[in-house]
């Protein structure tokens, strides 16, 4: 009975292990302003592109396309230019509140964070992110800037990542031992009767 825990201990440990976090550094982002209504920031590594929109009329608000993330399990955000007093707060937007692009949102989404300074330069989990499409990042005290987004996807989901596309060494080394274990218990069992 406790080879067969083990077992299923080392097969947990082993799937917990393929999780892959994908950072996306907007502080290197792309910058294709058209000089009409946004500054567009994209950052694409390992196959998923994020857009930025930020408005020159609204200083105050970005949007975030988030649409290619729907299979991420977590999403975290990292805002910088945050001062003593500063707020924000991040909503969710579907597609019918936001059509992207040069018009703002038609709704003000789905409040899903409320932050201060303390959040400045420091990774925040946003709850819920998976049911919409977008981010509207917006504040009435300042301009907070999106430095970085960290995303983490489950080890099945991320067939598009060139990188996760092979296990790690170390993670098939805990399969391995996990099968070689319950092959051993049920050798064990077939002895006793």
């Amino acid at each position: 009975m406790k080879t067969t825990f083990f077992a299923i201990t080392l097969l947990g440990a082993a799937l917990t292990a393929s999780a892959t976090t994908v950072t996306y550094d907007f502080s290197t982002a792309i910058n294709n302003n058209d000089g009409s209504y946004a500054d567009t920031f994209k950052s694409n590594p390992s196959g998923y592109t994020i857009t930025e929109y930020g408005f020159q009329d609204n200083q105050n608000l970005a949007i975030l396309n988030i649409a290619s993330l729907d299979s991420a399990v977590t999403l975290a955000l990292e805002i910088t230019g945050l001062e003593h007093g500063d707020s924000f707060t991040v909503s969710g937007l579907t597609s019918s509140q936001y059509g992207g692009g040069s018009s703002a949102p038609k709704a003000s989404g789905v409040l899903l964070f409320t932050g201060g300074s303390s959040n400045d330069n420091a990774y925040f989990s946003v709850p819920s992110f998976s049911n919409y499409a977008y981010l509207a990042i917006s504040s009435s005290d300042c301009d907070p800037s999106l430095k970085a987004v960290e995303a983490t996807f489950a080890g099945g989901s991320i067939a598009n990542i060139a990188s996760a596309a092979t296990p790690e060494p170390a993670t098939m080394a805990f399969v391995g031992l996990a099968l070689v274990s319950v092959a051993l218990v049920g050798k064990l069992r077939k002895k006793k009767i």
